[in-house]
């Protein structure tokens, strides 16, 4: 009876990065956050709004987030400098895309 519920937990659980190599993504300021990251830096959170997932757990420069604001990318493509600790420091992306007509938000 475990396994069963334990295969069924891992067939249907929620998995932020099922849609990661799709043009889906969206990287913006996110203001609540603000307590949170280191002096110069932003908060940033970004958001799939296909399937309604995202990770606020980033931090970046001003700069970087005005470069690709309302710009789709693959999840995949995000630079991320990993300090061992949250927030991530986001770099930017990879490239930019063009997302299919339902991932438009």
């Amino acid at each position: 009876m475990k396994n069963i519920l334990l295969l069924t937990i891992i067939l249907s659980g929620c998995d932020l990065f099922k849609h990661k190599k799709e043009c889906e993504w969206y990287a913006m300021p996110e203001k609540d956050n603000m307590h949170k990251v280191d002096e110069g830096y932003i908060p940033v959170c970004v958001r799939n709004y296909v399937t309604l997932k995202q990770n606020c757990l980033l931090q970046a420069k001003l700069e970087v987030v005005e470069e690709i604001y309302g710009k789709a990318f693959r999840y995949d493509d995000m630079i991320i400098e990993s300090t061992g600790r949250f927030p991530k420091l986001f770099k930017g992306v990879k490239e930019t895309c063009t997302p299919s007509p339902e991932a438009k938000r």
